[in-house]
């Protein structure tokens, strides 16, 4: 659902630079867009409600950090801080935290936590990177991007990524966090460990579930 909100979110800028997506298209025409993204916003919180307290938490969590990143006058997805970070705690955090918790019928151990945290951290980074790709094709004075680090510019996300000098305060705070990603000769060595240790988490705290 988290897509088919951004679809409609950003169906202004994707009229420009992505013409042939399903709504800038007209293959989804009129309001379809909003209605499919609502109605799959309500499916997933009836499914949420199944998995427990702590299941149903992460899903109401997941479904308002959706619109929040894509809709205005939120729309996250403008913060080289606040857009990567959310994305990556909901694709890559979000999901190990859920899991946890339904299989542990409960609120998961702190191991499983501090890992789900790290790996979301590495995926910040990741989304930085992606936010490269949203240079090409836009105008010169920024009035169409949707995205932080393509506002700031090839300069300013190679500051934030801590590959050069940052365009702000904003982005400074988050050299810290791109860098040690960003430098890392292969990022399948680094998301391998990440799952073995929060699969190891897992198991340990959620055998008692399955007994």
């Amino acid at each position: 659902m988290s897509q088919a909100a951004n679809d409609w979110c950003d169906r202004h800028v994707d009229a420009i630079d992505e013409p042939d997506r399903p709504i800038p298209s007209g293959r989804v025409p009129g309001r379809w867009g909003l209605w499919i993204a609502l109605i799959m916003s309500a499916m997933a919180l009836g499914i949420g409600a199944l998995l427990g307290p702590w299941g149903f938490g992460a899903t109401v969590f997941g479904v308002i950090a959706a619109w929040a990143y894509s809709a205005v006058p939120v729309r996250l997805k403008r913060s080289g801080i606040w857009g990567p970070g959310l994305v990556g705690l909901c694709y890559e955090g979000l999901p190990w935290f859920t899991g946890a918790a339904v299989l542990a019928n409960g609120a998961p151990a702190l191991p499983v936590v501090v890992v789900a945290l790290l790996y979301a951290l590495g995926a910040h980074g990741i989304m930085t990177l992606n936010d490269f790709k949203a240079l090409e094709g836009r105008p010169p004075d920024g009035s169409q991007l949707s995205s932080g680090h393509a506002w700031a510019g090839a300069r300013g996300a190679r500051g934030v990524l801590g590959h050069g000098p940052a365009t702000g305060g904003g982005d400074r705070a988050f050299v810290g966090l791109g860098s040690p990603l960003a430098r890392l000769g292969d990022c399948r060595a680094f998301g391998g460990a990440v799952l073995g240790d929060a699969g190891l988490a897992v198991r340990s705290q959620g055998s008692h579930a399955l007994v």
